[in-house]
């Protein structure tokens, strides 16, 4: 079973998707099976994948990147049958915690064994982030969390 890693902010512009990218990379490449779903409707991480080098032509691993931007597309994508499959998966979160956003969101928030929240050093963003922390903190104490 996968171990997931959700990497989320209600802000954009905070570092998600390039700190999912190169975390998913580090797996992948210390042989670990690595998907990361890109819950972001920007699809910067379907992007950067469509658009980067091969496997073939750098000799390195890279991850399996795919869209998951429903909340639907994240419990498929962190149900037994995907996660039995990979060693980890991580969940590049949407800007938002409110209506679609939040939706995926809040399901990658149930699915996570770890949330990460990067965060810009201003007041402004430790602020915002602030209710997606609590939020964080309400979902996720009740549970134990398993470890890499």
């Amino acid at each position: 079973m996968a171990y997931v890693i959700a990497v989320l902010n209600q802000k954009g512009g905070v570092g998600k998707s390039t700190l999912s990218t190169n975390l998913s990379t580090a797996y992948a490449r210390r042989d670990r099976k690595t998907l990361l779903a890109d819950a972001d409707s920007q699809g910067t991480a379907r992007n950067w994948r469509g658009t980067g080098p091969s496997t073939e032509e750098h000799g390195k691993a890279f991850p399996d990147v795919v869209g998951a931007d429903t909340a639907e597309a994240i419990d498929t994508l962190t149900g037994d049958e995907i996660t039995g499959a990979f060693d980890v998966v991580v969940i590049d979160g949407p800007p938002g915690v409110t209506e679609g956003p939040g939706e995926v969101t809040v399901g990658a928030l149930k699915a996570a064994d770890l949330v990460l929240l990067p965060v810009r050093p201003s007041g402004a963003d430790l602020w915002a982030t602030s209710d997606l922390a609590e939020l964080v903190t309400t979902r996720q104490a009740p549970q134990t969390r398993r470890s890499l």
